[in-house]
């Protein structure tokens, strides 16, 4: 293949294999699907302008390489450490969320232990007594029987933050505010009577009120986790595209390098054979050279020929075929030379 063949194969396989070339970025919506338009190349809008910026050979070979290639190993190691951040990150939530959700919480108080509370702060002496002068009385309605102290119903809120307490500071347990107020009327048997009929309703919601304030100091609910698992998804979202844009750039990486090893290795192929070529054509030219001088020398050497033999020769014919006996003279002046014929 001549040189001339070697750079056209050159040419035109660069420019057949820039396209193929693993891209990713924007593309322009208003161009055609299958038609090439300027796009990114991990994330560097200049490297596809480098490598497609001329169409002729010497433009080819003239494609900076070098700056590529920093380019996208720049950005990989960028990626790299943005990576390794993440990952860092999202390690981190997971166990803050795990250890969120280990946290132990607090048990609710059951009807049995509600009900023994609210016993207790009935059935002392400044209050009700017992549980059956509080069921009695209506919690202290007037008319009711038995007869208690006015202050009864009071006394019986004041003992209930003592109470409660001992049972909630510890943060074991908690109340649910509406058991507290269902169970403590289902245990004075207020049924159907409203609050005014029956002051043991509204005793029940008072009670209730001052356990679930102290409960509410106190207990340990489930921690809510919605905002570290939202910004987990999120960085996780993040980091699979990241990792989608690293891989996509070792595409590029890879295929760029092929490229640049094709062309390297075709322009290689064109040096050889135009050394090949500039060679043959040196000694094409040299044997021609050598073919002139010869050809010279030869054409000096018949004619000397010819003279030696006419020289030599004596006698020559005339034109009417008679012949000229003048050899001798001729050799009396032109032969006493005859060593120029040796030459």
């Amino acid at each position: 293949m001549s040189a001339a063949a070697s750079a056209a194969v050159f040419f035109h396989a660069a420019t057949a294999a820039r396209v193929e070339v693993e891209l990713h970025g924007h593309r322009d919506p208003n161009q055609p699907a299958d038609k090439l338009v300027p796009v990114t190349v991990c994330e560097d809008d200049t490297i596809w302008d480098k490598v497609m910026a001329s169409p002729d050979m010497n433009g080819i070979r003239a494609i900076p390489w070098k700056e590529i290639t920093e380019s996208i190993s720049g950005y990989l190691e960028q990626e790299r450490i943005l990576a390794e951040a993440w990952e860092k990150e999202i390690e981190s939530l997971k166990a803050e969320i795990k250890k969120k959700k280990e946290t132990e919480a607090s048990v609710e108080l059951n009807q049995e232990q509600i009900q023994h509370l609210i016993s207790q702060s009935l059935e002392t002496p400044e209050s009700f007594v017992s549980l059956q002068n509080a069921r009695s009385s209506g919690c202290g309605k007037p008319g009711r029987e038995p007869r208690l102290s006015s202050g009864a119903y009071y006394t019986t809120l004041k003992k209930m933050p003592d109470l409660a307490k001992t049972l909630l500071s510890t943060g074991e347990y908690k109340t649910v505010k509406k058991d507290f107020i269902d169970w403590c009327k289902d245990l004075l048997e207020v049924g159907d009577e409203d609050e005014m009929t029956n002051y043991c309703g509204q005793l029940c919601v008072e009670l209730a009120d001052v356990a679930q304030g102290i409960s509410d100091q106190h207990s340990n609910s489930v921690p809510s986790t919605i905002v570290l698992d939202k910004k987990l998804a999120e960085r996780r979202a993040e980091l699979l595209a990241l990792r989608v844009r690293q891989e996509q750039c070792t595409r590029s990486k890879d295929n760029i390098d092929n490229f640049h090893e094709y062309l390297d290795k075709l322009d290689a192929d064109i040096k050889i054979r135009h050394k090949a070529v500039r060679e043959a054509e040196r000694e094409l030219v040299e044997a021609q050279w050598a073919l002139d001088t010869l050809q010279k020398q030869l054409t000096q050497q018949k004619k000397r020929v010819g003279e030696y033999i006419e020289c030599i020769g004596g006698d020559t014919t005339r034109s009417d075929g008679s012949q000229r006996g003048t050899g001798r003279i001729r050799k009396g002046y032109r032969c006493n030379n005859e060593a120029n014929f040796q030459s």
